[in-house]
This record gives C-alpha cells, structure tokens and sequence, in this order.
C-alpha cells in the first residue's frame, strides 16, 4: 500500500515569509551607507562595512540557511560589541546600536511556522 502525499497547507503568506528577509537586507543597505557617512575610526569602518554586507547577504540568501536566526542574532551580537570596542563615538555609535536592535528583534521575532 502506498502512501498518498497529503501537502500541508499554506499556513503562511508570501508576504508574511518575505517581509523578515527585506527588513533585513534593508537594515545592511542602511548600515552600509552611515558606515561611510559618519565621522568614526578606520577599523570600524570596515568592520561596519562588512557586516552590512552580511546583513545585506542574510536578507537576501537567508531562505537556504538553516540556522537562520542565530546568524542573524550573532550579526547583531557582533555589530553592536564592535562598535563599542573600536570606540565609534556620537551617531555612528547611535545608529549602530539601533540598526544591531533591529537585527536582533528580527531574529528573535516569532515567525509562524516557528510554532
């Protein structure tokens, strides 16, 4: 006897799948564009640039990672750590926090088919 496929019904919509991944690349786009606008040291620069970049990759490619979330979430972790210890002073500091906040609320954020 042979089982019969039964498709599990669409518990999400599209929109409500995407939204996370779009968020996300939009917060390393905005990200990659304060690195270079804000007054702060070299070294953070890059490390700010290449976290944008992989915020920027997550939102994009971030259907085909498994582990997903604790990417996201040690971006975020990592972001805001730096920023503090390459000694980013003023709004670079601010914007920083703010955009590794976002991250991490999104990583964290309950999806539906998480339950």
């Amino acid at each position: 006897m042979a089982t019969r496929f039964v498709p599990r019904p669409a518990d999400r919509s599209p929109l409500s799948r995407i939204t996370p991944r779009v968020l996300t690349a939009l917060c390393g786009l905005q990200l990659a564009y304060t690195t270079w606008s804000f007054e702060q040291p070299e070294l953070s620069r890059y490390t700010g640039s290449a976290v944008a970049f992989t915020a920027i990759y997550l939102g994009i490619h971030g259907f085909w990672f498994a582990r997903l979330k604790a990417l996201q979430a040690a971006v975020a972790v990592f972001l805001a750590v730096s920023s503090v210890a390459l000694g980013v002073r003023g709004p670079a500091l601010g914007n920083a926090l703010v955009v590794a906040a976002l991250l991490a609320l999104l990583a964290f954020f309950p999806a539906d088919a998480d339950r």
